[in-house]
C-alpha cells in the first residue's frame, strides 16, 4: 500500500516547480470569491524588442508560479479524498499530470503555429509569448474549475483566478 503513495507522489513531482520559488508571485487582490493577479513587469523597460521579450518572460513565470499553486492545491486534495485508497489516487493522479502534459503540449504547438505565423517579424517572440500567456491563463482557470471548484455549496479550495496583464 505504502508503495503505490509513493508512486502516486513520484507521478505529481513534476507538477510543482515554482510554487515554492516566490521571486516569481504576481500580486493579486482578492474580492467576492475571486483572486485577480496581476500579471507585471513592474519597473522594466518597454523601449525595444529584448525589453520586450525580457518582460514577457517575467509574465510567463509568474504564471508558471500561479498555475504551479492551483496544481499543488488541487494534488492536495486528491491526497486529502483519496488518503485511504492508494489505487484511486495514483489513478486521479496519473489522470491530473496527464491532463497537465496535455496543456503543455497544446501550450507547445499553439506557440510553434504562432512562431510560423510571424517568422520575420520584429516581435515574433512577444506574439508567441502573449499566445502562450492566453493559454496558460485558460489552464489555470480549468485547474481551479474541475480540480478545486465542487458543484454544490461547497467553496472551492482556492479562490477563482482571473488576470490582469500590466507592463
Amino acid at each position: 500500500m505504502k508503495w503505490l503513495t509513493f508512486i502516486s507522489l513520484a507521478l505529481c513531482l513534476q507538477i510543482v516547480s515554482y510554487a515554492a520559488d516566490d521571486r516569481n508571485q504576481p500580486s493579486s487582490i482578492l474580492n467576492e470569491g475571486v483572486e485577480t493577479f496581476s500579471i507585471a513587469c513592474a519597473g522594466m523597460p518597454q523601449e525595444t524588442t529584448l525589453d520586450m521579450d525580457a518582460c514577457m518572460d517575467v509574465q510567463l513565470k509568474q504564471l508558471s508560479w500561479v498555475k504551479d499553486k492551483y496544481l499543488a492545491r488541487a494534488l492536495n486534495r486528491l491526497q486529502q479524498d483519496n488518503k485511504d485508497s492508494p489505487p484511486r489516487l495514483q489513478e486521479l493522479t496519473r489522470a491530473l499530470n496527464d491532463e497537465s502534459q496535455a496543456w503543455d503540449t497544446l501550450i507547445d504547438k499553439a506557440a510553434a503555429s504562432t512562431k510560423a505565423d510571424s517568422a520575420g517579424g520584429t516581435i515574433s517572440t512577444v506574439s508567441i509569448s502573449l499566445r502562450q500567456i492566453g493559454l496558460i491563463e485558460l489552464q489555470i482557470h480549468d485547474i481551479w474549475d474541475h480540480w478545486l471548484r465542487f458543484e454544490d455549496a461547497t467553496p472551492p479550495l482556492l479562490p477563482e483566478p482571473k488576470f490582469k496583464s500590466a507592463s
